[in-house]
């Protein structure tokens, strides 16, 4: 159990040099929670986690962490300790506190305090309870070195005649809510007394006042509030947040298709995820930005919950078509898409892949062939996104520029490189042809025995051309004379 110390030190030893007398009190506090200490003049000292606020109002007062491991109240240092400390040099120092602590998180908790006023006189308290995240509990105690006072330290109860609360959170069904807090603005804002049931306090003079309630990380504010005599209810709504096909049907489980929602109330924060299409969550009716991921993709949509307390998210249908040079649609293509890495798609099915998708810009990746193509799209302005591949031909021709002709037995044999060497086809009448997506390969041409590459981007222009040279071998004599036959002097090349 962690343990914060207050240390309001009203020393009463004697000082030889000062002549003056010195009092102390020790309160030792085991357990999550922060300590805000105030004086009769409304002077703070401490740390309020409900809205991260150090106060240094008191003179003399400090706050802060004695373990040397934590620099965050309500979180353990190497000593787990938390402290409030303030040293009066008054012969007849006398005042009137409250202290307040206030749930860092839910858990139990103890008080031990000490009052001294001499070498070997004082009194001592104990308490303890258990207290919930951000609720406020409040004691007070007071202090004199006048021996003739009464010392006390007690939980503090409101006079008789003042009512217990006069602000509630409730649900949408009417019902308290705790886990809330509430302040109002007097000369500036306060805490106001929280029950730990879903109802606070507000203590002022004051017949109107600012409230500001903050309940899962929201804030509702309210000008010119008269908080005398009625009860100022603050209700909760019950905000829906659906995922709906592209049908406007709501999204099944449990087929893994359930989305996961957040809002965004200082920081992101969780909602919930959908089941059967639906996330619910009781939130304060402001506006809020809601997130939807749904298909390791989210957007963002803010709506005013307070107005309309459904919010809907909506998938489209997106379809990847494989279209031939010719527009016809062909198999098979895989295709992927990007979100946050590589995701499966699907595999076309007569030219076509289909998959429900929150309607954003993907890039998306169609495999074919043993080759791939990116392509950036939005499905919300349009969801068909087109791949179409090119009629890719080769040509083998001769040095004058003539496709070369077969039966003859002088057809080329064409392989392309899309991660290794893959079959491309044997010419016929010099040309061999097939579909492939729109992008630069490495083509490879082999002819009587011999083979040559070549790089070209298909997209720019689909036909590459190899050309044969006429070679021309002689024979010739010293003189540089041909070799004339049939005398037998003809080469064997």
């Amino acid at each position: 159990m962690r343990k914060s110390l207050v240390i309001i030190s009203l020393i009463t030893l004697f000082d030889l040099c000062s002549g003056q007398i010195y009092g102390y009190i020790n309160v030792f506090i085991s357990g999550p929670i922060a300590i805000v200490v105030e004086n009769s003049q409304g002077q703070r000292a401490g740390y309020d986690p409900r809205t991260n606020t150090y106060y240094e109002e008191i003179k003399g007062f400090a706050y802060g962490p004695a373990g040397m491991g934590s620099e965050i109240p309500g979180e353990p240092g190497i000593n787990g300790w938390d402290f409030v400390s303030s040293k009066v040099i008054n012969k007849s120092y006398q005042d009137n506190f409250k202290l307040t602590i206030i749930g860092v998180k839910s858990g139990s908790y103890q008080i031990s305090a000490g009052m001294t006023r001499s070498l070997n006189k004082g009194e001592d308290f104990n308490f303890e309870g258990t207290i919930d995240s951000l609720e406020a509990i409040r004691y007070e105690f007071n202090y004199s070195t006048d021996t003739t006072k009464t010392l006390y330290f007690r939980k503090y109860e409101p006079p008789s005649g003042i009512p217990t609360f006069n602000v509630k959170l409730v649900n949408s069904q009417g019902q308290l809510l705790t886990g809330g807090s509430l302040q109002y603005y007097d000369g500036g804002w306060k805490a106001a007394v929280n029950n730990g049931d879903g109802t606070f306090l507000v203590e002022t003079e004051r017949s109107t006042v600012s409230l500001r309630m903050s309940y899962e990380g929201g804030n509702e504010t309210r000008q010119n509030v008269s908080i005398q005599g009625a009860v100022v209810n603050f209700k909760t709504v019950n905000s829906k947040v659906e995922l709906h096909n592209s049908q406007n049907q709501l999204m099944p489980a449990p087929m893994g298709d359930e989305g996961s929602v957040q809002y965004y109330a200082g920081s992101w924060r969780d909602f919930g995820a959908t089941a059967g299409g639906v996330a619910l969550k009781e939130l304060l009716p402001i506006q809020y930005s809601f997130r939807m991921t749904y298909a390791h993709a989210s957007i963002d949509k803010q709506q005013n919950i307070g107005q309309d307390s459904v919010v809907v998210f909506q998938t489209e249908a997106a379809r990847v078509e494989l279209r031939n040079s010719g527009g016809n649609l062909i198999d098979q293509g895989t295709v992927q898409y990007y979100a946050g890495a590589w995701r499966e798609f699907g595999t076309t099915s007569g030219g076509i892949a289909s998959k429900e998708l929150l309607p954003k810009q993907y890039s998306f990746r169609m495999s074919y062939a043993y080759a791939s193509i990116d392509k950036q799209q939005d499905i919300g302005s349009d969801p068909t996104v087109v791949f179409q591949t090119v009629n890719a031909q080769a040509e083998l021709r001769d040095s004058n520029g003539n496709l070369m002709p077969a039966p003859a037995g002088d057809q080329g044999t064409v392989q392309y490189y899309a991660g290794a060497w893959r079959e491309f086809g044997t010419t016929t009448g010099g040309v061999a042809s097939m579909e492939l997506l729109p992008k630069q390969y490495s083509f490879r041409m082999s002819y009587a025995y011999a083979s040559i590459d070549k790089q070209q981007d298909i997209s720019s222009d689909p036909t590459v051309v190899f050309q044969t040279v006429n070679a021309r071998v002689e024979l010739r004599d010293s003189n540089g004379n041909l070799m004339p036959a049939p005398m037998g002097d003809q080469g064997t090349v």
